[in-house]
């Protein structure tokens, strides 16, 4: 029997096909496995030229046709939901907050400074993100019934691409985070002292009742409560402040001493009776000034010596913002008030000179003895400069769209 040619080193049960016989490798030898021909050899037998491939190849015949459709199948679980679109509303000038803002975004594209007035329209949990995409800087201000949180008592954008988000966090509460600007100190100043009841971060409370006033300066001149005044939400123009009823109510500063350079006071505040704004008073009758709200004359004090200072437009329970410094010099005083000048027939050039006392402020009564005043309160900045005419300005503008004043 001739050689058989099988591959030289094969596995284990290996199979061939040769000579249209079947061959497998038993470890030793190949053993013929069975005597009949493989189908494909007696394809050959019958006419079929081509390798044993070919052949399998040509078993294959064509598609059929399509099956009828199958039924339905179940349903399948609810995917996860997507991402709402976001619509975004642009701007090119002050605006409120609407309704349809809720979950979107506004876009402040104008080139000088814009407002938005922070209406009570969403709900706890929603809010709206605020892009600054222009050069005009975005101020938030509280609409009617609104109260603004932020973490710096600041409420800006930070500069052009920043992006703002006003969440309400409880019915009529809204927080500002984000991109906020962040002033040094006070409205561009360091503050001597800085009450200021916007934020919970500016006041303690027993219920309603406010139990002193944080000083958020660095100096920690928290104010002690006289009596009890009350904090309301919307106690000015539908923003925070502390209520005064005209008897024995207000607050006390630890004793401060004021000197050259002179300072610069800022009071958002609203009187409707005769009463005191402020005294700085080692006792009742002595000490270096009181502001009082009366409607015939001394709407100043100075130096405890009873030279007032007499005003023809005398303050009245329709302004809001007292602006009072002393420059250190005994000359070129003055008040404002609402952003304006007051005149007097008593010029403060000719004023007694400045008793450099260390007393306590007295806030809202003289000496926490008399001439309580009855009103709201919102806010107090003390400066130890005598500010410029422009940097007072700043201030003001600052405070105007804060509270809303107009």
């Amino acid at each position: 029997m001739a050689a058989i040619d099988f591959p030289s080193s094969p596995t284990l049960n290996q199979q061939e096909t040769l000579g249209g016989f079947l061959w497998q490798w038993d470890g030793n030898v190949w053993r013929k496995i069975n005597a009949g021909k493989s189908a494909y050899a007696i394809a050959v037998d019958n006419g079929f030229v081509g390798t044993e491939s070919q052949w399998l190849a040509s078993l294959v015949g064509a598609d059929g046709a399509d099956g009828a459709t199958g039924a339905t199948g179940a349903t399948g679980a609810t995917g996860p939901a997507g991402s709402p679109t976001r619509t975004i509303r642009s701007v090119s000038s002050s605006t409120t907050l609407q309704s349809g803002d809720l979950n979107q975004m506004i876009r402040f594209t104008g080139t000088s400074a814009q407002t938005l007035t922070v209406a009570d329209v969403l709900t706890p949990g929603t809010s709206v993100e605020i892009l600054q995409d222009n050069s005009g800087s975005v101020e938030f201000q509280s609409g009617s019934g609104v109260t603004l949180l932020s973490s710096t008592g600041v409420f800006s954008t930070k500069g052009q691409n920043s992006v703002v988000t006003i969440r309400c966090v409880a019915s009529g509460q809204y927080r500002v985070t984000g991109d906020v600007a962040t002033i040094a100190g006070a409205y561009g100043f360091t503050p001597f002292i800085w009450y200021d009841l916007s934020t919970s971060a500016g006041y303690t409370l027993s219920g309603s009742t406010v139990t002193s006033l944080v000083d958020r300066s660095a100096n920690s001149l928290n104010a002690s409560v006289v009596g009890s005044p009350q904090f309301s939400a919307t106690a000015y123009n539908s923003r925070p402040g502390v209520t005064l009823n005209g008897s024995n109510q207000g607050f006390t500063t630890p004793n401060v001493q004021f000197s050259s350079p002179g300072f610069t006071i800022f009071m958002v505040v609203k009187l409707s009776n005769a009463g005191m704004f402020l005294e700085h008073s080692a006792d009742a009758n002595n000490g270096s000034f009181y502001l009082y709200s009366g409607t015939g004359n001394s709407l100043l004090y100075r130096n405890g010596s009873n030279s007032s200072y007499n005003y023809t437009n005398n303050w009245t329970n329709t302004k809001s913002l007292l602006v009072y410094q002393y420059n250190g010099s005994n000359s070129g005083n003055f008040i404002r008030a609402d952003r304006a000048l007051m005149t007097g027939s008593n010029p403060e050039t000719s004023n007694p000179g400045f008793a450099s006392v260390n007393a306590p402020l007295y806030m809202f009564s003289r000496g926490h003895n008399s001439l309580w005043s009855s009103g709201t309160f919102s806010e107090m900045v003390v400066y130890k400069q005598a500010l410029s005419l422009s940097e007072i300005q700043s201030v003001e503008n600052a405070l105007y769209t804060k509270w809303g004043i107009s």
